[in-house]
């Protein structure tokens, strides 16, 4: 696996202010790994990873970690997949007219606030990426603020993860606060307790469980301990987590107008009933079936003396002959 490195940042471009400005907050292996892969860029050779991470005595993740790092101080842009690393200078241009737009008259209070809910002064490429959570993704100025409070409250602040939330808040439909708000204690209860009664205590709904969960939620419109029923009856009957399994019990029920656990409990009732009434209208069919089978056996039979047929047998060749 190879670092690729684009860009035409240098040494030269590392003003005494960089230092200044970075290395307060900077951790010490972090600047020994931007100063080497933008050697390998002025080069012009990319680097395989184990070059990094036995030069510097560290695993992988950590050189990751200080692309990431470097990356949200707007000084280059990591593609963790394709593991790509595009050097900036300093102050590029290309963010600095970005962080210009957004920051417009009128529009630097909405960048004032988003600050104030991190907790700390934005750097460029913060202050970039919160005005397209705005203008290009679509989200409302109290979403962001809602967003960035629940990225915060879970010691997630990094600014690509926080953008991915924003993505995933928008296909969601997530268009108003109390939208966010209702979505963020939705993850916190209800998705916590489902999870738990599919015996996946501890993990993160993926995006394949949030999607069953809210399509049980809201669109079949279905109480919490109804839900949780489901995924209880198919952790017995399946032996295992199956959302198509737990999915087909709720439209059933749905269809069936259960809107509490005594209609369960009801229809439950009622199969109980109907298959001992079943079992009933069967026996009489069960019992001439036998019967019917033993008209045969219970019909005199012949006994045959296979001796005496061949006595018989002999005597009717003596006289012929």
């Amino acid at each position: 696996m190879k670092f690729r490195f684009l860009g035409s940042a240098s040494y030269e471009q590392q003003s005494n202010s960089f230092w200044s400005k970075h290395t307060p907050d900077m951790n010490y292996m972090y600047c020994l790994v931007y100063l080497y892969a933008l050697n390998c860029a002025a080069e012009g050779r990319n680097a395989d990873v184990t070059e990094f991470t036995e030069k510097f005595s560290a695993g992988e993740e950590e050189i990751r970690k200080a692309f990431l790092f470097w990356g949200e101080k707007g000084l280059l842009k990591f593609d963790d997949k394709k593991d790509e690393v595009v050097f900036y200078s300093d102050s590029p241009a290309e963010i600095r007219k970005d962080v210009q737009s957004v920051c417009e008259e009128g529009k630097t209070s909405f960048i004032d606030d988003c600050g104030k809910h991190l907790g700390r002064q934005l750097s460029l490429i913060e202050i970039k990426t919160f005005g397209d959570m705005r203008d290009w993704i679509g989200l409302e100025e109290d979403v962001i603020y809602t967003l960035i409070d629940y990225c915060r409250m879970k010691d997630k602040t990094r600014i690509r993860y926080m953008e991915k939330v924003a993505i995933d808040w928008k296909e969601k439909g997530i268009a108003s606060e109390e939208a966010a708000v209702e979505y963020i204690h939705m993850q916190e209860n209800e998705f916590t307790d489902m999870m738990k009664a599919l015996g996946k205590s501890g993990y993160s709904p993926t995006k394949t469980d949030e999607k069953y969960f809210l399509k049980w939620l809201k669109e079949l419109n279905m109480p919490l301990e109804i839900i949780l029923e489901a995924c209880s009856r198919t952790i017995e009957s399946a032996g295992k987590a199956s959302l198509r399994y737990t999915d087909k019990i709720l439209e059933n029920w749905k269809n069936q107008g259960v809107k509490t656990v005594k209609d369960i409990e009801y229809i439950d009732k009622m199969f109980r009933e109907k298959k001992e009434s079943g079992k009933a209208d069967k026996a009489p069919a069960a019992q001439n079936k036998k019967e019917w089978k033993n008209r045969f056996v219970n019909f005199p039979q012949r006994e045959w003396d296979f001796d005496e047929m061949e006595r018989i047998e002999a005597e009717r060749r003596d006289k012929n002959s």
